[in-house]
This record gives C-alpha cells, sequence and structure tokens, in this order.
C-alpha cells in the first residue's frame, strides 16, 4: 500500500511540474482538492481553469504500459498481465459531471499518463468521454485548446473551486473550529475571589400516601380488562399520529405506468442510428438523458440530448407543428404533443409527450444528414413514450 501511494504522490508530482509553465492570467490551477469536503476524504488530483474551460485532471502513474485497443484503455504490466481501464475512464467522466454542477461550468476529464515510459503512448486521444494525455504532451495539448473566456472569467472560474473545492493539505481551505480568547499569562493572572458556597435549600419530603396511591392506580390499569383496553387506544392513537406526521414529508407518489422514456432507450439503437459507439452521461435529470461520440472527422466529442415531457415544453418545444433548428454546430428537432414526426408514418396520437432531440456538433463542419438522424432519432424516443390513461398528462411528471 504505501509503494502504491507513493507512485500515486511521483505521478501527481510529474503532472504538477508539466502545469507549472502555464500559470498566469490565462491559467489557474489547484491541486489535492477534496471533492467532498467533510464527508469523504475522496480528492481531485488537478483542477485547471483556463482560457481554453475548466480540465479535471486525473494522475495515473501506471506500470508497465498503456494503449487503446478499440474503444478501450488497457494497460499491460511488465509480466505480460492485461487489464482494462474503462470503469476508471467512466468513474473520472461522472465525477467531472459533479464537478461541473459545482463550477457552473461544462469540465473536461482528463486521466494523464505519469509513467516513465508514457511517452511510448502517442497522441492524445479522446475515448469513452475522457481525454487521455501522457504527461510529457499534456502542457502543449492545453495549450493548443481553443479559447473560449477571457482572464477575468477564468480567474472567476479559478476563485469558485477553491471554493467548492478546498484543499486537503493547505489548513486555510479546511473548516477550523472558533478560536478562544487570549488568556493573559499566569504571573499577571489575579486569583479568583473566593465566596462561600450557598447553602442549598432543602426540598420538603413528599408524604408517601400520594405515591400509594398512583402505585395502585397503575395496578388497576395493568390488571383489569378496562385498563389494557385504555392502553390499547392510546397505542393506537399515537401510532396513526406518528404515521400520519411521517407521511406528510414523503413525497407525492407519480403516476401509475409512468417510466422515464429516453432510459429506455438502449444505447445500441443509439450508435446503430448515429453510426458511432457511444457512451451515456449521467444526467440526474428528469426526462432527460445525454449521449456522447467522437466521430474521426471531429475535434472534440459531438453530444447527442433527448427530452420529454414536462421539461421538453418549457425549454424548447413551442407552437403547434414539428420544426428544425439548423444553426452553426446545433441541429434540432421539436416535435409538441400529439404532432406527428417528420417524414414517418407513425400516427400524430402516439406522440403522448413532446420531444426535443439536440445534437451538437464541435466547430469542425458536420454531415449533411443531421436532418435526418434526428428524425430517427425523435421516432426512437416516439416508440418508447408512454400509452394508457395518464400517458398524456404533463403536469403528472415534474
Amino acid at each position: 500500500m504505501a509503494a502504491n501511494w507513493q507512485a500515486g504522490a511521483d505521478g501527481e508530482e510529474r503532472t504538477a511540474k508539466a502545469l507549472r509553465p502555464l500559470e498566469g492570467p490565462n491559467c489557474h490551477v489547484l491541486h489535492d482538492r477534496l471533492l467532498d469536503p467533510g464527508r469523504s476524504q475522496v480528492n481531485l488530483d488537478h483542477l485547471v481553469a483556463s482560457a481554453a474551460g475548466v480540465y479535471l485532471i486525473d494522475s495515473k502513474n501506471w506500470s508497465g504500459s498503456a494503449t487503446v485497443v478499440g474503444h478501450t484503455l488497457r494497460t499491460t504490466s511488465a509480466q505480460g498481465r492485461n487489464w482494462s481501464q474503462d470503469k476508471v475512464l467512466d468513474k473520472l467522466r461522472e465525477t467531472a459531471a459533479r464537478v461541473a454542477t459545482e463550477a457552473q461550468a461544462e469540465v473536461f476529464p482528463v486521466l494523464c499518463l505519469t509513467s516513465p515510459n508514457s511517452s511510448l503512448f502517442g497522441e492524445p486521444i479522446f475515448i469513452r468521454g475522457v481525454f487521455i494525455v501522457p504527461v510529457a504532451r499534456l502542457a502543449d495539448w492545453l495549450l493548443g485548446r481553443r479559447r473560449v473566456v477571457d482572464p477575468a472569467t477564468c480567474r472567476n472560474q479559478a476563485i469558485r473551486l477553491a471554493a467548492s473545492f478546498p484543499s486537503s493539505t493547505q489548513p486555510a481551505f479546511l473548516s477550523v473550529p472558533p478560536r478562544r480568547r487570549a488568556q493573559p499569562p499566569r504571573s499577571d493572572r489575579r486569583p479568583a475571589p473566593t465566596r462561600p458556597a450557598p447553602v442549598a435549600k432543602q426540598k420538603p419530603r413528599p408524604r408517601a400516601w400520594p405515591r400509594a396511591l398512583v402505585g395502585l392506580a397503575a395496578l388497576v390499569l395493568v390488571l383489569t380488562s378496562f385498563g389494557r383496553g385504555l392502553w390499547t387506544g392510546a397505542a393506537e392513537t399515537l401510532t396513526n399520529a406518528w404515521v400520519h406526521q411521517l407521511a406528510k414529508g414523503l413525497p407525492k407518489p407519480r403516476a401509475t405506468n409512468w417510466t422515464h422514456p429516453c432510459s429506455q432507450i438502449s444505447d445500441a439503437a443509439i450508435a446503430k442510428l448515429l453510426g458511432h459507439p457511444v457512451y451515456r452521461y449521467q444526467d440526474g435529470g428528469y426526462d432527460v438523458c445525454t449521449w456522447g461520440f467522437q466521430p474521426k472527422s471531429a475535434t472534440a466529442p459531438v453530444v447527442l440530448r433527448i427530452q420529454t415531457g414536462k421539461l421538453a415544453q418549457a425549454q424548447y418545444v413551442r407552437g403547434t407543428k414539428a420544426t428544425y433548428v439548423d444553426k452553426g454546430t446545433l441541429t434540432e428537432l421539436l416535435v409538441p404533443q400529439f404532432v406527428a414526426i417528420p417524414g414517418s408514418s407513425q400516427p400524430a396520437s402516439r406522440t403522448t409527450q413532446p420531444i426535443a432531440v439536440i445534437l451538437t456538433w464541435p466547430a469542425s463542419p458536420k454531415p449533411p444528414t443531421t436532418r435526418s438522424t434526428v428524425a430517427a432519432l425523435a421516432l426512437e424516443t416516439a416508440r418508447h413514450l408512454p400509452t394508457g390513461p395518464g400517458s398524456t398528462s404533463l403536469a403528472a411528471h415534474p
């Protein structure tokens, strides 16, 4: 365990050394931060707030070599044993999503290879929603990213990150107990005046006959049927009151026969429609699902977002007919409730909930077939919309 800890510390030090030349008005670096201060010792190796955005960098000083086979990161030990590191990438991607919630900005997860032979890995690559970058190429890779914020915004993001994720090594960032008032030296202290202790007044002793009456009444309540009836009624009344009070704090049950529509769509179906392997993000929102994929022609991940129900109605869907929004790197298909999906033979009555399909491409040119793609994705979503009583009520699904 000590050897593993030391290897991890050495890897973090190499990453910190690689990031040091970048620090300045356009790049602020935070090291060894707590993810859940006060609740957990889980730490974030490095947080970078730069002009190119916010990055969560996790240092991995794996022994052996690391390679990408297909869409899987694998490590091979000196003895020839081979492991898949997909769970490491998925956990890092989910952690970046949690950091993004606190940072109020998009956070890019980066796995930095810091072993001595990490230079054999080759060029940085993007798989399963995570950038994999050797430590020797980390600084140049960050400098080559497109700038999206100004120095003032960059500094504000760094301040927000430092406040949300305090340092695990610097006490100034941790919660400290309140200071006691300074005491004068012992030689300067005056002896406290001695006062005689007050004499406690003796309470009059209670008479014995009230105690006897109480004991006799308790014996009657326990032994007689009348007493047992009183005890049973009181217990039942208290139990009902407690259950009623407990039920007040419970959330109201959702409508029956309701399932999260986009969660019923398999990743394989999405990958087939898009023509690329996909990975699913952990959204945490209701009636919303997000996938990511990386085409060979794109310089950054493509994001697919599908929303249904009340949330889609409030945020996106307007009017009484299906509309395409095609501008820049964004392609949307917004289908109101009870409106047929363009190009499909499915009846309009089958669209029991509004649908919003949003496809966001990076700065590189997007393919010309995105409209047909979002239409196919909307049709796949409509197949999983609820049916039956209560399926068309938006207010029932907050």
